[in-house]
């Protein structure tokens, strides 16, 4: 019970000890920001931040949520990849090593602005904690930000949540495969997957450090930039330059 609290998916059975994958969930979460009727709603969106890595670009960082909060935004979106992982290829880039390392990092490098809210899903490179330790990196990093004041993160999933804010269903997307050579394809495909009833207005995609907008089936469909410089092992796997920076969303 006691690794339960801090984080950790622990599951008994028949006398065996071990934790279960946590599987994205598709049911939509009110995170209790009240639609606007007649105005416009503004959000921010940062992707792939991987704090942690020497190639984190944490000055622009902040200097992009600082602009974002001086236009009006008060709740940033993170489509996954907050922290740079332990995958073993990228053991020489970080700059921070372990959870609890990398973790402070996110604490110390992102802004806390009055009225200001975070919400957003894991994606793989925090999901290597969970393979090597069990443990669950968003409960673990609200806890973390709990334990020293802060209750601005939201975290609502691993590579995938629902989310109504302002009046609008926003998919957060961090998906397992790479980016096809048609930037949109992935995004087309899952358009084509959803219900009728369950389509949300916006789905934003993390993982592959492009930057593409389609619209399909009445859904916008967005891959989002990285906050992570090029020189990564990861990221020139990925092929080309990444797409840098992050993104203010509008709707009324």
């Amino acid at each position: 019970e006691e690794a339960r609290t801090g984080g950790m998916q622990v599951h008994i059975e028949h006398d065996h000890i071990g934790f279960r994958q946590p599987a994205p969930s598709d049911r939509i979460v009110d995170i209790g920001v009240p639609p606007v009727v007649g105005k416009r709603a503004r959000v921010a969106v940062i992707s792939d931040t991987h704090f942690g890595s020497k190639y984190c670009l944490r000055a622009q960082i902040r200097d992009f949520i600082q602009h974002a909060y001086d236009t009006g935004v008060r709740e940033v979106l993170h489509p996954g990849d907050w922290i740079d992982g332990c995958y073993k290829h990228g053991l020489w880039e970080l700059t921070h090593h372990g959870l609890d390392e990398q973790v402070q990092d996110v604490f110390e490098s992102l802004p806390r602005l009055p009225g200001l809210t975070y919400h957003g899903i894991t994606g793989n490179h925090c999901g290597t904690f969970m393979d090597a330790i069990g443990v669950d990196v968003g409960d673990y990093m609200m806890s973390a930000f709990a334990r020293q004041g802060r209750d601005d993160v939201k975290m609502y999933g691993n590579r995938g949540a629902m989310l109504k804010l302002h009046g609008a269903v926003i998919h957060l997307w961090h998906p397992r495969q790479g980016t096809s050579y048609a930037r949109s394809y992935q995004l087309q495909k899952l358009i084509e997957k959803y219900s009728s009833a369950e389509k949300p207005h916006v789905v934003l995609a993390g993982h592959w450090h492009v930057f593409c907008h389609v619209y399909e089936r009445g859904v916008h469909g967005v891959a989002c930039p990285t906050f992570q410089g090029g020189g990564s092992a990861f990221g020139k796997s990925l092929g080309g330059a990444p797409a840098i920076g992050g993104l203010i969303l509008e709707w009324e």
